[in-house]
């Protein structure tokens, strides 16, 4: 149940991160919805293997 909550917390984070660098990289840098809707994905989903690295790399160490 625990590696089920993590996986859905690590999901809702990256989606929020990507989102907002979507939201950064139209409005701030003012690119097209479609290049900025590319680099939301590519941030999220390296966000979300960054949590996913972390925390292996966090449970080799405690044991």
């Amino acid at each position: 149940m625990k590696r089920f909550i993590r996986t859905i917390w690590r999901w809702f984070v990256s989606w929020n991160v990507g989102l907002f660098s979507a939201l950064i990289s139209l409005l701030a840098f003012r690119l097209p919805f479609f290049i900025s809707f590319l680099i939301g994905i590519s941030i999220g989903v390296m966000y979300s293997l960054y949590m996913k690295k972390k925390r292996k790399e966090r449970s080799i160490i405690r044991f």
